[in-house]
Order: C-alpha cells, then structure tokens, then sequence
C-alpha cells in the first residue's frame, strides 16, 4: 500500500525529498538494528557453545554413576551376609549422593542452555522482521528516486517543449516577414527596372536633343539617377539583416528539421 501511494499520492520536489530524508533515516537505524542483532547473536552462540562444552563431562559422569549403580545394585541381589549388604548400600549412598550433586549442575547448565536457546529464537524472529524492514525501506527508497528521476525528466521535457516552441514562434515569424521582404524587394526591383528603362529612353533622346532639349532632359535623368540610387540603397539596407536572418534560419533547419518544413 505504501509503495502504491509513492507511485499514484501527487507530490512535490521537496515533499518527495522530505520522505527520502526520512526513509535514508529510517534505513540507517534499521541497519544499526541489524549490525546490533547479529553480534548478539554470535555471543548467544559462542556462549551456548561454552555452556554445551561444560554439560558434555557432567554428562559423562551421570552415565558412569547410573553404570555404577546397576553395578551396585546387582552385587546387592546376590550378596548372602548383612555385612555385604551393609557395605553395598553404604556405597549405593555415596552413588547416590554422586548422583544428586551431578543432577543439580546438570539442572542448572540445560536451564540456562534453555534460556539461551529462548534468546536465540527471539533474536531470530527480531532479526527477520528487521531484514523485512529493511527490504521495504530499501524498495521505497528505490522508487521516491525513481519518483524523483521521473519530475526532474518531466520538467526538463516540459522547458524543452517552451524552447522549441519559442523558437518556431520565432521561425514562423521570420517566414512571414521574409515573404513580406520579398514582396518589397520584387517593388523595388520593378521599379527600378522601369527607371533604368526610363534613364536609356533618356539617354538616347539625349544624344538628338538640342542644347535647350538637352538641359531638360538631363534634369529629368538627375532625377532618375536619385530615384534609382535611393531604391538600391534601400535594398542593400533590407538585404543585408535579411541575409544574416538566412543564416540563422538554415542554422535552426539543422538543428530542428521538423519546426521549419
């Protein structure tokens, strides 16, 4: 359910880096747990070896007095004189007594060997449901950073879409000013084709005008010439920011193929 709610919970940036502040938290106290659980464990062992080591002689020792005592116990059903009877039960006491004193240290040595083995099963258990823990921590971490990964490529995606959007804005709008630029510059050429025309209709009646005809006519192509020149520069001056808009658009045609088709 936790892992569910990472996935499909809306979440800021900070909220996201929030949570996993406090799961890495979380994981280094859970791991802290486990470093303490498992050397805990092995001084559990290597005491409930000690303590297997000291109840292995004692055991021994039972084994010897119970044989010792069927020993016993067989020379009294053949003995004959109450004097034989007498020395064996004397010595059956003494087995006897043996035998309690034994009992007792094996008592206490498997009742703490019983405790110890408690112990041990309940570390077991703590240390699974710290392993399950940590698991869960660990899978949730895994997912706040994909999580994380997922916004941070989102948003890169999104500030892509408004740079390439800002540059066809900016491409369309080239297009249309330089379909206007055409159209001023096709004018221009026009109308300057038609005073070139004009200047050698001029130019040839020049050449059979009389002095009088001739002073009119050369002022008539004074003005042509100015007309003519005041058209060239205007296009040597719409041209010129025109060429430098080429390049930046075959520059973008390289860069985005698509935007600019």
């Amino acid at each position: 359910m936790e892992e569910t709610n990472i996935i499909k919970t809306p979440k800021t940036k900070e909220d996201l880096q929030k949570e996993e502040r406090e799961t890495r938290e979380e994981l280094k106290a859970i791991l802290a747990q486990k470093k303490e659980l498992e050397e805990r464990k092995q001084n559990l062992v290597k005491e409930m070896a000690h303590l297997r080591k000291e109840l292995a002689p004692i055991l021994e020792i039972e084994e010897e007095i119970e044989r010792k005592k069927k020993k016993i116990e067989n020379q009294e059903k053949t003995s004959t004189t109450s004097e034989q009877r007498r020395k064996i039960e004397e010595e059956r006491w003494k087995m006897e007594e043996q035998r309690h004193y034994i009992e007792i240290q094996r008592w206490e040595l498997q009742e703490k060997i019983g405790n110890l083995s408690r112990e041990i099963g309940k570390n077991k258990i703590a240390h699974q449901k710290i392993l399950k823990r940590k698991e869960e921590l660990e899978k949730k971490l895994k997912l706040l950073l994909a999580r994380q990964e997922y916004m941070q490529v989102t948003a890169r995606i999104k500030e892509i879409e408004g740079i390439l959007k800002k540059l066809g804005d900016e491409i369309e709008k080239f297009i249309r000013e330089k379909r206007v630029f055409k159209k001023e510059l096709e004018a221009m050429e026009n109308e300057r084709k038609k005073i070139e025309a004009t200047i050698k209709e001029i130019e040839q009646k020049e050449t059979r005008a009389t002095p009088t005809e001739r002073r009119k006519i050369e002022a008539e192509r004074w003005e042509l010439e100015r007309k003519r020149k005041e058209i060239i520069e205007n296009e040597w001056t719409i041209t010129k920011p025109q060429s430098e808009k080429e390049k930046e658009l075959k520059k973008l045609q390289a860069k985005y193929p698509k935007l600019v088709e």
